[in-house]
């Protein structure tokens, strides 16, 4: 996306990684580094993810995916592997969202165009959800685990 002139979105990358000096590489070569910037460890993400218009992260093996969660929290469209821990609590409104091949990057690509062409509409599917994700508190939490433990075995 990023070498289409018609894309007026730019890529950040954000973490740290053995794959990323050969990721940094790749966008050298292909001309893209004025499109994708690779900020390394950041520390104040809510700063980032105000900052940004969608997250995306198309994992091959994701466990839970916190940086989702507070990406939506934070109000975002939060694209990930339907594979991912977090895909399960994704409701089905949000079904385009969810990533079926990390591996297929024309599927993504045409994901994010619809994004970007229904950007509100795509804010406002995902918002109500973010507020589920935020409502969620520690203390719903301990009643949750405390109702676990006391349950009959």
């Amino acid at each position: 996306l990023c070498r289409d002139p018609a894309w007026d979105a730019d890529l950040v990358v954000v973490g740290r990684g053995a794959e990323v000096p050969a990721w940094q590489a790749r966008a050298r070569s292909a001309g893209l580094t004025d499109r994708i910037e690779f900020l390394g460890f950041v520390r104040d993400l809510p700063d980032l993810y105000r900052a940004c218009d969608a997250h995306c992260l198309p994992s091959r093996y994701e466990g839970y995916s916190l940086v989702t969660q507070e990406a939506l929290a934070c109000g975002l469209p939060a694209f990930v592997t339907r594979t991912a821990g977090i895909a399960g609590r994704y409701p089905d409104s949000l079904a385009d969202f969810l990533i079926p091949d990390p591996d297929d990057a024309a599927d993504l690509a045409d994901r994010l165009r619809r994004w970007r062409s229904q950007m509100d509409t795509y804010r406002a599917l995902a918002s109500p959800f973010g507020q589920a994700l935020r409502d969620h508190t520690w203390d719903h939490m301990a009643e949750q685990i405390a109702a676990l433990i006391d349950a009959p075995a």
